[in-house]
């Protein structure tokens, strides 16, 4: 009876801290996609490999409906049961017909030249695993011509904190409260040209379209996908990993993924060098915030996602007050229903329950 017992506990371990990878048609793993359910306060994803690691799904029953979304290919839904009991999930293709897009110049003597990139965005984060904030919005970035150091004015947003979980946090006279919600930033950093060059990186064939990143001691660490229509570029940045220490406390990057989907247009993809062609991005932090008073750490994630509607050029510097404010404006500022409408190909609502016990900042 006992052997009888072991056997069974050793069998329900190997399920649950076993993997499950997600493949395309082709059998191609597909790294990053994001794996939500029925409650609200779960998210987990993919990693760059396409493994689900099992041991992320214990806190949720055998029962629990969960949603896998990547941005190119059509929502999977399953049990988690179901999900650990296959070795492999394939995911069907989301079809996409790009129109064809020109970003043309006016032909005049400037003394400043100007783009402007337009999207609609949302962000949120987990603190402990509850969600703590959310933010959605449009904006408009403005980079003064190839400086890549943006500006923003932020058109539209919704803010969302969860009072409750605000209010039962720790106290301190000295310390910071750490949120890092907000517009997802356009930095020179996610530019493949300068991704890298500046960071000695080199693509490897693996199969037709597709290519590993390698980086120092030939470590992988993403992948390309070049199709007729996208430049999909998936990366695991070791770069971003760093520790800052003010007011007592410690933030720590422990991880930083990256997604980035360009729209093909003949460029090879170390050669691309601008943002004119950027369709979406995603970016999924992790942080440990450590003040010296708490007994356990906070353990935070933060996910931000831009779609990316149009790129103009200007001929002049736009006669605006940028915004300043990156994160969580302290209230909500909209005249349209703009979380349920993007102008960008890639776009699709945001259809979690995670906005569940948030509430909404007038």
């Amino acid at each position: 009876m006992k052997n009888s017992i072991l056997v069974l506990i050793s069998l329900v371990s190997l399920q649950v801290l076993g993997q499950t990878i997600i493949l395309d048609s082709l059998d191609n793993p597909i790294p990053f996609v994001r794996i939500t359910s029925s409650d609200p306060n779960f998210i987990s994803n993919s990693q760059l490999n396409g493994n689900v690691d099992h041991s992320k799904l214990i806190s949720i029953s055998d029962t629990t409906l969960l949603f896998l979304n990547h941005v190119s290919f059509e929502k999977y839904i399953c049990t988690k049961k179901q999900l650990i009991s296959n070795e492999k999930i394939t995911l069907d293709v989301r079809p996409y017909e790009l129109p064809p897009v020109n970003i043309e110049a006016e032909k005049t003597e400037t003394v400043f030249e100007y783009r402007k990139v337009k999207g609609c965005f949302r962000s949120f984060q987990q603190d402990n695993g509850v969600n703590s904030y959310y933010l959605d919005g449009t904006v408009d970035y403005y980079f003064k011509d190839r400086k890549f150091k943006s500006k923003i004015d932020r058109l539209e947003n919704r803010s969302f904190v969860n009072q409750e979980l605000i209010a039962a946090a720790p106290s301190h006279k000295t310390g910071l409260t750490f949120r890092a919600v907000g517009i997802p930033r356009l930095d020179r950093k996610y530019i493949p040209k300068h991704l890298f060059i500046d960071n000695n990186l080199k693509l490897d064939s693996i199969s037709s379209g597709h290519f590993l990143i390698k980086g120092d001691q030939d470590l992988t660490l993403g992948v390309v996908e070049v199709q007729d229509a996208m430049i999909k570029i998936d990366f695991s940045d070791p770069f971003s990993l760093e520790s800052k220490k003010l007011l007592k406390t410690e933030v720590q990057v422990t991880n930083h993924n990256i997604q980035l989907i360009f729209r093909n247009n003949g460029t090879r993809v170390r050669d691309i060098d601008s943002f004119d062609d950027l369709m979406y991005l995603q970016s999924h932090t992790t942080y440990i915030v450590s003040h010296n008073k708490d007994i356990e750490p906070n353990n935070v994630i933060v996910y931000s996602e831009l779609f990316v509607e149009n790129v103009d050029s200007l001929v002049s510097k736009p006669n605006i007050d940028f915004d300043r404010n990156w994160g969580l404006p302290s209230s909500s500022h909209y005249s349209t229903d703009f979380w349920n409408h993007c102008d960008c190909n890639l776009f699709r609502p945001d259809k979690t329950t995670r906005l569940k016990n948030l509430i909404l900042l007038d």
